[in-house]
């Protein structure tokens, strides 16, 4: 398992990042979700200590939920909004979850997890809209009720630039609110005084060019 390849390995300290978890019943939890709490919940039981990130949607290049959000909002003339994508989401810009990982890898804290989110909440719809007014493609929504997983997924796939599978397990996360039980991870991963990008700052630094508000310590 990965409990014993970290176990027997030379490492010292091991940051995992992860999904946050709806305060639920994990019988209640996606698949996909499921799946990130058993990974935590092993590599928690490891020798080494292991700090796990959790973060919701994390706005930039690379995350994967951001880019099919990105291709889902502008690569048809309307976003279909399936009525799961009425859940709220707190995202996270990703010069800030990158700050929280260095700041668990240089920590001597002991085996634990934080909730990293920017501390804006928003729902789905809007965030998608959010991301075509900053981007200068506006779109209409078209609400649609009912749809299951596997028909959001082929769909999502043709649309966007990801397997039917992965479109499928982030849709069926959708219908959990996807927001942090607290923020104690300013103050403890990073200083105190850390302001993370708002959403718009974090679209705008992902799609465009960083804003003309960003101090310069924060384009590093």
């Amino acid at each position: 398992s990965v409990r014993r390849a970290l176990d027997a390995s030379a490492v010292t300290r091991a940051v995992y990042v992860s999904g946050l978890i709806p305060q639920v019943d994990t019988a209640e939890l996606s698949e996909h979700l499921l799946s990130r709490w058993e990974v935590e919940r092993e590599l928690s039981r490891s020798r080494v200590p292991v700090i796990t990130i959790r973060a919701a949607i994390v706005l930039g290049s690379g995350s994967t939920s951001f880019e099919v959000l990105g291709q889902l909002a502008g690569r048809l003339p309307v976003t279909v909004v399936p009525d799961r994508m009425n859940s709220r989401v707190e995202p996270i810009a990703v010069v800030d979850l990158v700050a929280a990982v260095l700041g668990a890898a240089r920590s001597d804290l002991p085996t634990t997890s934080f909730d990293v989110a920017g501390g804006e909440i928003i729902s789905y719809p809007d965030l998608l809209k959010r991301y075509g007014d900053i981007t200068g493609m506006p779109r209409a929504q078209i609400r649609v009720p009912f749809l299951p997983d596997a028909v959001l997924g082929r769909v999502g796939a043709w649309i966007a630039d990801a397997p039917s599978e992965t479109v499928a397990a982030l849709m069926e996360s959708l219908r959990h609110d996807m927001i942090a039980r607290d923020h104690r991870w300013i103050g403890t991963l990073v200083l105190p005084n850390h302001r993370p990008l708002g959403i718009d700052q974090a679209l705008c630094r992902a799609v465009l060019r960083p804003d003309p508000g960003t101090p310069p310590e924060r384009l590093h």
